[in-house]
Order: C-alpha cells, then sequence, then structure tokens
C-alpha cells in the first residue's frame, strides 16, 4: 500500500511540474506575442503623432510675424471636440485664472492710474483683452453635449513681441475627424 502511495504521489508531483512548466511555457509565450504586437503598434502612432505635430509648427511659423524667433515648447497629445466646444473644463479654469492672474499683476487694484500711452502696456492689455474676447466666445457656445467634430492640438511656444520683450502663446490647432487637415487655428496668449 504504501509503495502505491509513493508511485500515486511522485505521479503527481511529476503531473504538476510538467503542468507548471506548461504555464511558464504559455506565459512566456504570450507575453512575447503581446510585446511584439505593442511594439509594432507603437512606431506608427508614434510617427502618425509626429506628422500632426508637424503640420501644427509649419503652420505656426507660417502665421507667426517673426518664424525665426518662435521656439516651440510642448504639445498636448490630441484631443476630441464636440460641435464648435474646443475647451474642456479645466482648460477654461486654466484661462479664467490666467485672466485674474493678467488683471491683478497689470491692472491692480487702481486701473485708473495706468499709462495706456505706454505702448508696452497697451501691448500686454490687448493681449489680456484677446484672452477675455476667447473666453466670453466660449462661454456663448452651448454646453449641450454635441457630436465628435474633430480633433485639437495644442502648441505651447515662446516668440519675441514686437517691443522685444518674451511672450508665450499657446496655439490650437482643429483637426478635421481623421487628423489629415487642420481646418482651424487659435491662439490663446498666456499672460
Amino acid at each position: 500500500m504504501m509503495s502505491y502511495l509513493k508511485c500515486k504521489l511522485k505521479k503527481l508531483v511529476d503531473d504538476s511540474i510538467y503542468f507548471l512548466l506548461s504555464c511558464v511555457a504559455l506565459t512566456i509565450l504570450a507575453g512575447m506575442f503581446l510585446m511584439m504586437l505593442l511594439s509594432s503598434c507603437t512606431p506608427e502612432k508614434k510617427k502618425e503623432s509626429q506628422k500632426h505635430q508637424e503640420m501644427a509648427v509649419e503652420c505656426l511659423l507660417l502665421l507667426a510675424d517673426k518664424p525665426e524667433e518662435v521656439k516651440v515648447i510642448a504639445f498636448s497629445n490630441p484631443d476630441s471636440i464636440y460641435g464648435r466646444s474646443f475647451f474642456n473644463n479645466n482648460e477654461l479654469i486654466q484661462i479664467l485664472d490666467n485672466i485674474t492672474a493678467f488683471n491683478d499683476r497689470f491692472l491692480g487694484p487702481n486701473p485708473t492710474n495706468l499709462n495706456l500711452d505706454d505702448p508696452k502696456l497697451a501691448a500686454k492689455v490687448q493681449r489680456g483683452a484677446a484672452l477675455s474676447d476667447i473666453f466670453q466666445q466660449q462661454m456663448m457656445q452651448s454646453m449641450e453635449h454635441k457630436e465628435f467634430s474633430g480633433w485639437k492640438l495644442k502648441v505651447l511656444y515662446e516668440s519675441k513681441d514686437q517691443f522685444g520683450e518674451l511672450i508665450k502663446n499657446e496655439r490650437y490647432f482643429i483637426f478635421d475627424k481623421d487628423m489629415k487637415y487642420i481646418l482651424h487655428s487659435f491662439e490663446i496668449p498666456i499672460l
């Protein structure tokens, strides 16, 4: 009886080792297949993303007053848009915070003492007004859910204004649904 138990126990151990080795081998093969699949998709996606970034930079340089002074800082990931609502809630909050910071910094508590004859200050006030206009236009858009209408890609960049001062802007590029064409672009001053 004892030898029968030893034989069964040995067979069970041998079978379990075979089963365990089979599981390990299948796991390694599945991992290799997954790595091949992911690595084959990634370069294509990066290549496509780089193409969109290059399109945006080319358009940005065409729109810039001094393209040789444009320095691209960062790109956003493409983000979906619905209808003509180009901003999500976080972006609207950032724009509002930017407007508030601008008002606090340049206008201060007493805006009647401003020297609007100063061309540098007038240019800054004009940038602040442009940002406020963009915010108001977006708030006028209906906040109801609309159909998918395309993609947006943001480019953060620096350049110099007409007075030689360094300014930051974020240009939004609106692409069609297939991201083949830039349909629209607009700029948000980073104040």
